[in-house]
């Protein structure tokens, strides 16, 4: 074989497969005080057997509770380490590789930040292909995670706020009551 030949066959081998897959979290705002649901997310994933992932997040703002598997994930084995607050590093494994756009993981934070703070969620990840184990290049894109207040609940329109808050009343329970009486009655009788 021409000396040619074999290094271009040996440098294309070592090459990432190209692509314009990518590894992502969206801006999105959180409530203080309550737990929040990030979904990690991978865009045009071509056959991806494993990924290694380190995503880092300022503690003051959020903490840890889990990392869940995603909607093209529901196969595959994932563990995740958080070494220290701030930094979580996740390991997915699927037979069969992870093909096409969704969450590939969900991150469960209790939200500790004050309302109007915000942290920056970055990425690092290393992917490789299902079948030949060759690394996959993936971007990454990190994401600003905002702090808001809860807001007030609304009542369901048609509903006045004060009958919502009584439930049903007096007269309304009896008149149930009696009908249903009835009700059995007759059903009592023709059996």
């Amino acid at each position: 074989m021409n000396p040619r030949w074999l290094s271009i066959l040996i440098f294309s081998l070592l090459l990432p497969a190209a692509g314009a897959q990518e590894l992502m979290v969206e801006n999105t705002t959180v409530v203080t005080g309550e737990s929040a649901e990030v979904p990690l997310l991978v865009k045009d994933a071509p056959n991806i057997g494993s990924m290694d992932i380190i995503l880092r997040y300022s503690p003051e703002v959020l903490a840890l509770e889990g990392v869940g598997k995603g909607e093209l994930t529901s196969r595959a084995m994932l563990r995740y380490a958080e070494k220290e607050p701030g930094s979580v590093k996740i390991g997915i494994v699927q037979i069969g590789g992870i093909n096409g756009d969704g969450s590939v993981a969900v991150l469960r934070f209790r939200v500790k930040g004050e309302v109007g703070t915000s942290t920056m969620l970055s990425i690092l990840a290393k992917a490789s292909d299902a079948k030949t184990v060759k690394p996959i290049a993936l971007k990454t894109a990190g994401a600003t995670i905002t702090v808001v207040e809860k807001k007030a609940e609304q009542p369901e329109e048609g509903i006045p706020q004060e009958e919502e808050k009584r439930g049903i009343c007096g007269p309304t329970l009896l008149a149930l009551l009696a009908a249903s009486v009835l009700v059995l009655r007759r059903v009592g009788m023709r059996g």
